[in-house]
């Protein structure tokens, strides 16, 4: 009778890949979903070691794994996008004020008013982004590598706002292209020209957003009334 009790114990035990040992300091240990995770088809990724699956998705040009504290290239991707947003505004502000000084400046109305424009970009651009470049400083002195991961992380989360800096990256390097190939602007005119091209492919962009979800509209409602049409 024992024996038989013993036979039918050990024919239900089943080896409990969960308690896999994991390296000390590894903060998914604890994650329900990490001990699921037992069976994979990308050969790229182990399953020997739970503790270490990382996915290897791409977010465009940089890596984006599944979990915050993977994130490579934290400080670089955080800093980029902070500089990326301080010229924006910078070109903004300073196309404003290139445009205000050449209606109050007899001086600057010696110069065609996009070349006011344009250089005011420069300055703006310049002033805005070492701005920026100080307060991230400030704003992150101290902070643990995990706040950058975290922060970097959730910033490639959002979908749109990485296709915002597509789009605006692009525009930059157009609009600094075409202010180096325009002679007697110098370097304000080059920097200010990739500031205000960044800005249009923003504009660009938002156009292009609202013209894609008026189209899916149209659709949904092409498509609602033919459903309604054959009911």
């Amino acid at each position: 009778m024992t024996k038989r009790i013993n036979h039918a114990v050990a024919a239900n035990v089943r080896p409990d890949f969960s308690r896999t040992e994991l390296p000390q300091g590894n903060l998914r240990a604890d994650r329900p979903g990490d001990r699921e995770q037992t069976h994979h088809t990308n050969p790229r990724v182990s399953t020997v070691d739970n503790g270490s699956l990382k996915s290897l998705k791409m977010d465009r040009f940089v890596p984006h794994p599944d979990y915050a504290e993977d994130q490579p290239y934290s400080r670089t991707i955080l800093t980029t996008h902070v500089l990326h947003r301080g010229a924006n505004l910078g070109a903004d502000l300073g196309s404003l004020y290139g445009g205000v000084r050449f209606g109050l400046s007899a001086h600057a109305r010696k110069s065609p008013l996009i070349a006011s424009v344009v250089r005011g970009a420069g300055v703006g651009v310049v002033a805005a982004t070492g701005l920026a470049a100080v307060a991230l400083s400030l704003r992150m002195y101290g902070k643990q590598e995990i706040e950058w991961q975290d922060r970097s992380w959730r910033l490639l989360e959002n979908k749109p706002q990485n296709r915002i800096d597509e789009w605006s990256a692009s525009g930059a390097l157009v609009g600094g292209v075409l202010g180096g190939v325009k002679k007697g602007l110098g370097w304000r005119g080059v920097v200010g020209s990739a500031g205000i091209g960044s800005v249009v492919g923003i504009v660009g962009w938002i156009a292009s957003n609202k013209l894609r979800g008026k189209e899916e509209q149209a659709k949904v409602a092409g498509n609602s009334g033919k459903g309604i049409v054959k009911s």
